[in-house]
């Protein structure tokens, strides 16, 4: 069956640690670093200095702008992170509106984030509508707007479509290489001995609608759950910054990848001068102890996603820049 998400909250570790390690009047000691190791760097990179190519045909380059994103030249993707047709890696996808891809499965699990436009990821048994003959014959299916989140189970039966009228981005990640293997043949129909099968339990559709953010009174940034435990591991989660906010100079203790929904976002490492601006489809990532600092620029609230096989901490640095 399709896992539901609870709604509950998930109190702000990066707030608490503001205020414990930043000066606050609590009796619990100040923590801070006080002398980094520069250098560890990391990466930041807009969606328009991706070179993306046909996803099902890699060999056969695309050319496709993001300041022109109607005119898309079938389904595309570009690895942000690592390399999928090898290993662990997180990828950057964009799908015409009204594409529908093949009802497949992979052998690996994969976590999804919708960055632009609406999605849907029907499971299984969910599937049968699209065998018919009619195209629009897909109601009940779960819309996944810009801000969701979905996870396909190893072996789960399902498809991936872009509902439009918008142009579709989504950025999806796992811990092995891609695969892909269609259930069906050229015409659309099961291929011989299929049958629709329910999803395994840790299937999961998460509209943007039912994201549950909290935070510190106070503090300028605010998480929702959306795989995983941040205070206690691996983990998938959203970020929501405050318009004009900015963290301090601080390291993590583990690596962590994040990808822009919405706003613009920048990520300088090591006081970086002039970092680029992320904004959606935008991605970063952080190695261990990298000295950084992630902000949120004026006009528009930033709403991201990261994850980290690893739980969540922050120190800053003991003598911030003025």
């Amino acid at each position: 069956m399709l896992k539901t998400i609870p709604l509950v909250t998930t109190s702000s570790l990066l707030g608490l640690a503001l205020l414990t390690a930043c000066g606050s009047s609590s009796s619990t000691p100040a923590q801070c670093l006080a002398h980094p190791q520069l250098g560890r760097g990391g990466t930041a990179t807009p969606l328009a200095s991706f070179q993306f190519r046909n996803a099902f045909n890699p060999d056969d380059p695309a050319v496709y702008d993001p300041q022109n994103p109607t005119a898309v030249p079938g389904p595309l993707m570009v690895d942000s992170w690592g390399n999928r047709g090898t290993g662990a890696h997180g990828t950057l996808g964009v799908f015409p509106p009204g594409f529908v891809a093949p009802i497949h499965t992979h052998s690996h699990a994969y976590h999804g984030v919708v960055l632009r436009g609406e999605m849907t990821n029907p499971f299984g048994t969910d599937l049968a509508p699209l065998l018919d003959d009619n195209p629009n014959n897909n109601h009940g299916q779960v819309r996944l707007p810009a801000g969701s989140y979905w996870h396909v189970p190893a072996g789960s039966q399902h498809t991936t479509t872009c509902v439009g009228p918008e142009v579709c981005w989504f950025y999806f990640y796992a811990d092995e290489a891609f695969d892909f293997t269609p259930l069906v043949d050229a015409n659309g129909d099961l291929q011989p001995g299929v049958t629709l099968e329910p999803p395994a339990g840790s299937a999961t559709l998460l509209p943007r609608a039912s994201l549950a953010f909290a935070g510190e009174p106070g503090s300028f940034v605010q998480f929702a759950p959306a795989v995983g435990n941040m205070q206690q591991g691996a983990h998938g989660t959203f970020g929501l910054f405050n318009a004009g906010a900015s963290s301090p100079v601080h390291i993590h203790g583990e690596d962590y990848y994040g990808v822009v929904v919405s706003g613009t976002v920048s990520n300088p490492f090591d006081q970086q001068a002039n970092p680029p601006a992320l904004t959606t489809g935008g991605t970063w990532s952080v190695p261990a102890e990298s000295v950084h600092v992630t902000a949120c620029a004026a006009g528009a609230p930033c709403l991201f996603y990261f994850h980290s096989r690893g739980a969540f901490d922050f120190t800053p640095l003991c003598d911030q820049p003025q």
